[in-house]
């Protein structure tokens, strides 16, 4: 057929070439695009398949369709022609016979293809049918094998003995065989439905299957009962019943462990919420009176906590006495201890012991088919993702129990509502609960966290036990897999945070049998930590807010703030040790024999008491004296009231020094007491350090530094001489002085550490006045034997402040070794050779190494006085106060007292320059040199 096409297509042009010389060019260059149409359309044609009737009409078609389309282009040409042309002629003839030969080509072309049509339509209908006949056969070949297997597989499910009598294995065994046969069930649904004897063997296998379910929850349950002690990891007979579960369909084994997590989560908050409810409080109340009445306490065990036999105490109309009413506190405390333990251990526990269980079994169970353990299978299911979020089974069961704890114990105080927060009235310091229902469920929290700390030793136990388990059990049911011991250490870090030791550290079994005990006790301190962090979140805020407050309720009644008057009543000894006392009731919260607690509570009942007496010292300082007036070595307007409340605070001091060793060690025998209680008594006096340090640091600012402020310008007004008295000559005894000192206020203070604060405070700050009070006032005398009368009192004093002092050792005290270099440099200045008149002798005395340690405020004072003229005024006079308030307001606050006396001196000094100014004078040579030196030393 390609043929046909060149050479019609050839023909055709020769054709037109011979019909038109002259024009051959123009000729072909029109005929091209016809002759490239008409060779495509053949090509495409003749390219087409043969095998189809429609192949030879087509060829025909086209053939006609290009020869009456270039006739029609090549008719011009042939009209045009003057004479036939011979060789056009010859072609012509040549070209129609062609044209007959192509026409009966292409008849027998076409009567062959209609034939090969015709017997290859009849093969291909004969084979369909054929492929119809086999796709049935095979058909009802799958249907025969299914129904034989589905009929074989029954005989195993007809079995003479009831399905509910049939013990773990069988059921396994059966469950694997319901499982097979709903497989071939749902895989040839829903022909073989229509098999009647297969209709009764459904039915068989779904009631058979539901009849399976229901035993295997019922099996599950009872592995898991409450009165079921849970004392290994691995159960066999829970890993028969999950074998059950993983037998019977995919997702039946991921359902049950969902199932019974959620149930168990619903039940716990249940027992969780009646645990705080107020019919469960009102009734430990009426246990702990029972017992107080009850010759026979014994009888009743902890059990009855919980459930409603109780013992009503014998009606009486007297009011029950003091030892009646500490009676009864303890055994209320032992009541609520009992069922704290009592829940705990029954609900709590064995929640998270029976998932702990279910967790060791399945890891160490491992699933036939798909080769992976059954803890894989249930974490990486769809219905865990869904219900759980995915993550580690324990972990994830772990912390929805510490949510459900919190969310249940913040709803139980958020019923009870905050009426009482603000208000003390209900609070009774001898009972640790009282009236109000908030505290009465606070009160549970030092029991529940020794019962649950108790829980997680336990735990830890469960998981040592898990040590040594013969991989190959009984029967072969559970895996002969290595148990890994780390397994719960691997699970709970990602959560949990717990660093667990590397395995490739290990370098021998040994070594790894010991790091897998380390690394369960941390898991233990972990669980523990992070369950009271969670769980018991809101119960600690609440237990620390209500201790606080029945603290804070015994501070108001010794300090009534809105009473604070000037002859207010202060609190006595007596009331300083009862707040000691209910200081050791609250820390005693944490002995688990006197309080129900748990010793490591002991650090924050502690923080409590650094809180109190922070409070206390907040409320003695509305009643100390900042500034103290004496008007004798011994006697003050109201120098006393700081002693005395120094002397509460010192007892404070005392009692919660040894706060720790009376409530955990000094109760004890020293056969009961272990080295727990020396290390709780040890951990209390720790913290407690913070609250004492800041009692010493209140009492050396707020007490201590008052009255030596005090006593020094007592001092001072001697050294001044501007105050009168008969025993005048006895009070210039500064010897005398000092030790009436020491024998009728000193002697007060019982520290002896304090007192020795206060002689080197006394010391320094008289020291200071001394030298202050001199520079001032004896500056501009001339008097040789007024001279030597300072000279003689600047020596006597420093021999009574050495005196004063003891002979201790203050070298280590930056403060008081300047001040007596100060007084030995006014002792070199007073036997100093001063010329009034020269300017050399002036710079001299500046120049002096003792003059220029001396502070700046007696190197002015005494410039001033010797070297100032007439018109300069003294800088009390400018201050406008006498000598020794002055000097008082100078020296009493360090720097600040130096910068006062900067600022008084330029005033000073501008006031004199004005004045010269004013009289039309002017300064000599000394004075200049004063003045700028003066201004220099303000400005250093």
């Amino acid at each position: 057929m390609q043929f046909v096409n060149a050479a019609l297509a050839s023909d055709i042009v020769n054709i037109h070439n011979l019909s038109s010389p002259s024009s051959y060019t123009s000729s072909k260059t029109l005929l091209h695009p016809y002759e490239s149409y008409a060779s495509a359309i053949l090509s495409s044609s003749l390219s087409s398949t043969l095998h189809t009737p429609q192949s030879l009409s087509t060829i025909s078609q086209n053939i006609s369709k290009l020869i009456a389309t270039h006739h029609s282009l090549l008719l011009p040409s042939l009209i045009t022609l003057s004479t036939p042309n011979p060789i056009f002629q010859s072609k012509l003839n040549d070209l129609f016979s062609h044209k007959k030969e192509l026409l009966r080509t292409s008849t027998n072309i076409k009567s062959t293809i209609t034939q090969t049509v015709s017997s290859l339509s009849s093969a291909s209908t004969k084979m369909q049918s054929l492929n119809t006949q086999l796709s049935n056969i095979l058909q009802t070949n799958s249907l025969a094998r299914a129904t034989m297997s589905l009929l074989a597989e029954h005989k195993r499910l007809n079995i003479s003995t009831p399905i509910s009598e049939l013990d773990c294995r069988d059921l396994a065994r059966l469950a694997s065989t319901i499982s097979r046969m709903e497989t071939i069930l749902l895989d040839n649904s829903p022909q073989i439905s229509k098999i009647s004897i297969v209709l009764e063997i459904a039915e068989q296998v779904a009631t058979s299957s539901k009849q399976i379910k229901q035993i295997a929850h019922k099996k599950f349950s009872s592995c898991f009962s409450v009165k079921k002690k849970i004392t290994s990891p691995v159960s066999m007979d829970l890993s028969l019943v999950l074998s059950i579960f993983a037998n019977l369909s995919a997702n039946a084994l991921p359902t049950a462990i969902c199932d019974f997590l959620s149930f168990s989560i619903t039940s716990l908050a249940t027992s969780i919420s009646n645990f705080f409810s107020d019919q469960n409080r009102t009734k430990l109340k009426k246990k702990a009176k029972a017992l107080s009445y009850s010759k026979n306490k014994n009888n009743l065990d902890a059990a009855d906590l919980m459930d409603g036999n109780m013992m009503t105490s014998p009606t009486h109309t007297q009011k029950p006495t003091a030892q009646q009413q500490r009676e009864e506190t303890r055994n209320f405390v032992e009541v609520r201890k009992n069922a704290c333990e009592h829940f705990i251990n029954d609900k709590v526990m064995h929640a998270l012991g029976c998932v702990l269980q279910l967790q060791f079994t399945m890891a160490k169970k491992v699933d036939v088919g798909s080769r992976r353990s059954f803890l894989h299978v249930v974490e990486s299911s769809d219905e865990w993702g869904k219900k759980f979020n995915g993550g580690k089974l324990f972990n994830a069961f772990f912390h929805q129990v510490c949510n459900v704890f919190e969310r249940n114990v913040s709803e139980a105080f958020n019923n009870v509502g905050d009426d009482n927060d603000n208000s003390n009235s209900n609070i009774n310091c001898s009972d640790v609960d009282g009236d109000d229902p908030a505290l009465s469920i606070s009160g549970l929290y030092p029991a529940l966290r020794a019962a649950a700390s108790a829980m997680f030793i336990d735990v830890e136990d469960l998981i040592s036990n898990s040590e040594g388990i013969d991989s190959e059990e009984k029967g072969g049911i559970l895996s002969t897999t290595n148990f890994d011991n780390n397994l719960l250490s691997d699970l709970l870090a990602s959560t949990i945070g717990i660093g667990t030791e590397s395995k490739s550290d290990s370098k021998s079994k040994s070594k790894s049998k010991s790091t897998t005990t380390t690394n369960n006790n941390n898991n233990n301190n972990n669980l523990s930590t992070t369950f009271v962090q969670h769980a018991f979140n809101r119960l600690h805020i609440e237990f620390i807010r209500a201790s606080t407050n029945r603290l804070n309720y015994l501070l108001q009644l010794m300090f009534p703030r809105e009473k604070i008057t000037s002859d207010a009543v202060l609190p006595s000894k007596y009331d300083v040790k009862h707040l000691h006392k209910a200081i050791n009731a609250e820390i005693s919260l944490a002995d688990p024999r006197e309080g129900g607690g748990e010793l490591s509570m002991a650090e924050d009942l502690a923080e409590v008491v650094v809180v109190i007496m922070d409070e206390f010292c907040g409320s003695v300082k509305l009643h100390a004296k900042g500034k103290i007036h004496f008007l004798s070595p011994d006697r003050s307007d109201c120098g006393n009231v700081n002693l005395a409340l120094l002397s509460l605070l010192q007892q404070l001091q005392d009692g919660v020094k040894a706060t720790g060793v009376d409530v955990f060690v000094n109760p004890y025998s020293s056969a009961n007491c272990g080295e727990q209680n020396h290390a709780a008594a040890a951990a209390v006096l720790a913290k407690l350090r913070r609250g004492l340090q800041n009692i010493d640091d209140f009492c050396e600012d707020y007490l201590l530094l008052p009255v030596c402020k005090g006593l020094s310008s007592f001092v001072g007004e001697i050294v001044l001489n501007e105050r009168t008295s008969k025993e005048e000559s006895e009070q210039r005894d500064f010897s005398k002085m000092f030790e009436t000192m020491e024998a009728n206020l000193l002697s007060k203070i019982s520290s002896e550490k304090k007192r020795n604060l206060c002689k080197r405070l006394i010391t320094t700050s008289s020291l200071k006045f001394f030298v202050a009070f001199t520079c001032l006032s004896k500056s501009n005398s001339d008097d040789e034997a007024d001279m030597m009368t300072i000279l003689k009192s600047v020596n006597d004093f420093e021999i009574a402040s050495r005196s004063f002092l003891g002979g201790q050792n203050f070298d280590n005290v930056e403060e008081i070794k300047a001040a007596f270099y100060e007084m030995r440099g006014l002792k070199q200045l007073v036997m100093y050779e001063l010329k009034k008149g020269e300017v050399e002798n002036f710079k001299n005395l500046l120049q002096e190494e003792f003059f220029t340690a001396m502070r700046v405020s007696s190197r002015c004072h005494f410039l001033m006085g010797t070297f100032g003229g007439s018109l300069l005024s003294t800088c009390q006079q400018y201050y406008g106060k006498e000598s020794y308030k002055y000097v008082w307001d100078v020296c009493e606050n360090g720097g600040g007292g130096e910068e006062l006396a900067k600022r008084i001196v330029k005033g000073c000094l501008e006031e004199w320059k004005e004045r010269v100014d004013g009289q039309g004078g002017s300064f000599n040579a000394v004075e200049v040199l004063l003045v700028r030196s003066l201004e220099g030393m303000c400005l250093s």
